[in-house]
């Protein structure tokens, strides 16, 4: 098995060993460098070194995504991935993307991706930077040499997994996992990744079904409330979770006063 270790060295040190080493990225005061599993030790003995390999592994939720294996390939074109089984191929158009890079993110690295026509919206775990841009974009920016791994954002990973487990919340359920706090049944806090996708949104909002309680401009949220009680609630969260621009949904709580 192949391993990504962090070698900590810099200058010359770096020149001579990117001689003996396959070289993914070179940084001020470190390098990637690919090995084989039995050469760790002997690198370890004369340099300090970091096993990275596992941070490759993008974890959303219940979620893991082998970025070893392609999602959008080099020539743009969707393939098979066990993190989409049963995910249904998108609309055209733009939508948020996962783009992973071989190494911590360097700013030249977005400014390629820019130019590409994708559009950095957040930074992520594992190397990884949360990039809106449609099929051409994508197509570009899975080909550019230090990018990884691309790969759609899924809605159902923009769902909080308490909103899914107490979906069938009664009215009187306030209970919450957090000390002196209490859940609003049926009201939920929706993120959007700007302002403009939050005011963009809300005639989607209201079509699903939703009531508009609250806005907060600058933190580009939304507060929300589901009038109805009945089964469809699942559904009516899903489809928020697709309307364009949403981040991320979870349910509205509040801190109970305390005299503590």
């Amino acid at each position: 098995m192949e391993h990504i270790i962090k070698l900590f060295c810099s200058g010359t040190v770096q020149d001579q060993l990117a001689d003996s080493y396959e070289t993914i990225e070179r940084y001020d005061g470190f390098m990637l460098i690919r090995v084989a599993e039995d050469q760790i030790e002997e690198i370890a003995r004369r340099y300090p070194v970091e096993d990275i390999t596992d941070l490759y592994t993008i974890r959303i939720g219940e979620h893991n995504f082998d970025t070893t294996q392609p999602r959008i390939d080099v020539k743009g074109k969707l393939r098979t991935h066990p993190g989409y089984k049963g995910v249904k191929r998108l609309s055209p158009g733009h939508h948020h993307h996962l783009v992973q890079f071989i190494g911590p993110i360097k700013e030249a690295w977005l400014a390629e991706v820019k130019k590409m026509g994708g559009e950095p919206r957040a930074p992520f775990e594992a190397f990884s930077y949360i990039v809106r841009g449609d099929d051409k974009a994508l197509a570009g920016i899975t080909g550019l040499p230090f990018v990884r791994w691309v790969g759609h954002l899924r809605h159902d990973d923009r769902i909080a997994s308490s909103v899914i487990t107490n979906i069938s919340r009664k009215a009187g359920d306030v209970t919450s996992e957090l000390p002196r706090t209490r859940v609003l049944p049926g009201v939920y806090t929706v993120e959007f990744f700007g302002k403009a996708n939050m005011k963009a949104a809300q005639s989607d909002i209201k079509d699903i079904g939703f009531e508009i309680l609250e806005q907060e401009a600058e933190a580009s949220v939304i507060v929300i409330r589901d009038p109805k009680t009945d089964k469809g609630r699942a559904k009516r969260i899903r489809e928020l979770s697709a309307v364009h621009g949403v981040r991320f949904i979870h349910e509205r709580s509040l801190k109970r006063t305390s005299n503590d």
